[in-house]
Formats: structure tokens, C-alpha cells, sequence
């Protein structure tokens, strides 16, 4: 949806006060809409990795990789482009560069369909890693212990209901 130019500029300054003083922050989710790509108000966003704490990992989820024509075109398989990937080689590029004009940091993308669930254990995996993250001291090993037995719980129920919408050869 458009915003006016305040509005958005009061959104950045109220994002960036939040990565910088929320001392818990590990991660920073930015999910994009593979059928369009970067858009400007991207750029917004992109310009917190200016001054993202060091310990904050930021992650970009293309999401609705489902609606993309094409999914299964060879084309997009070329150097620099990951063999998965379901988005054209312009629109990941494109994302590449955008993040390359504000920040060095190595950016992981991920890719996910809530109508497929294609990719959704790659984002829930990094969720949990986040919520279990190994660099706060404070953690003890039940709690690690029980996440890791929680992210198994879900790896085991996401593949299931995977299976289960995934039409059977014999049909």
C-alpha cells in the first residue's frame, strides 16, 4: 500500500531505534514477494543494515514462489544463481546488488511458498536458531536440549503435512 513520505520516514526511524536499542535482537526477518522483487520501499528497510548491530543476523525470505510462472524453467539455473531457486535470475540478482549498495555482510536468502510449504523448513530451521541462538551465554543445556527436540517435533510434522498435500504417484 502507498504511504506518504512522513509516514514511512517515521517507520525507518522507529525500525532503526529498535535494532539499535532492543538488546534480545538476533535476527531480522525481511520477506519480499518474489513476483515483484525489490521494491523502493526495500530500500527502506535495506538501509537498517547501515547500522545493524554486528550480532544481528538479517535474513531476506522471497516468499510466494508458488505464483511464479515458470518454476520449473532451466533458465534460471547460471553461475551466481542457486540451483533451487525458484525466481528469475533478474529479480535474485537484482536483490544481490540492492544489498551489496548497503552492507558487505553475506545476506542469506531464502525461499518459501505457504501454499506448497516449499522452503518452509529452511525458514522455520532459521527461526529456531534464532530463538535457541548458541552466542547468548545464558542458555542452558535443557533448554538447548528441548528446542532441538522441539525443532525435530517440526521438522518431522512440516514434512508430513508435505507429504500429505503432495498429490501420490498411484492417484
Amino acid at each position: 500500500a502507498q504511504r506518504s513520505k512522513t509516514t514511512r520516514s517515521s517507520w525507518t526511524k522507529l525500525m532503526d531505534r529498535y535494532t539499535r536499542e532492543r538488546s534480545t535482537l538476533r535476527y531480522i526477518f525481511h520477506l519480499i514477494d518474489s513476483r515483484h522483487g525489490v521494491l523502493d520501499a526495500d530500500d527502506e528497510c535495506f538501509q537498517l543494515l547501515e547500522t545493524l548491530p554486528a550480532d544481528v543476523q538479517y535474513v531476506v525470505v522471497l516468499t510466494k514462489v508458488d505464483k511464479l510462472r515458470g518454476n520449473n524453467d532451466n533458465s534460471r539455473i547460471h553461475r551466481g544463481h542457486p540451483l533451487s531457486s525458484p525466481v528469475s535470475p533478474a529479480i535474485y540478482q537484482g536483490l544481490r546488488d540492492r544489498l551489496k549498495a548497503f552492507t558487505t555482510r553475506d545476506i542469506p536468502v531464502l525461499f518459501s511458498s505457504s501454499e506448497t510449504k516449499r522452503g518452509v523448513l529452511s525458514v522455520l530451521n532459521t527461526a529456531l536458531q534464532a530463538a535457541v541462538d548458541v552466542r547468548q551465554p545464558t542458555i542452558s543445556t535443557d533448554t538447548a536440549t528441548e528446542a532441538a527436540t522441539t525443532a525435530g517435533t517440526l521438522n518431522a510434522a512440516m514434512e508430513a503435512a508435505a507429504a500429505a498435500t503432495t498429490p501420490s504417484a498411484s492417484t
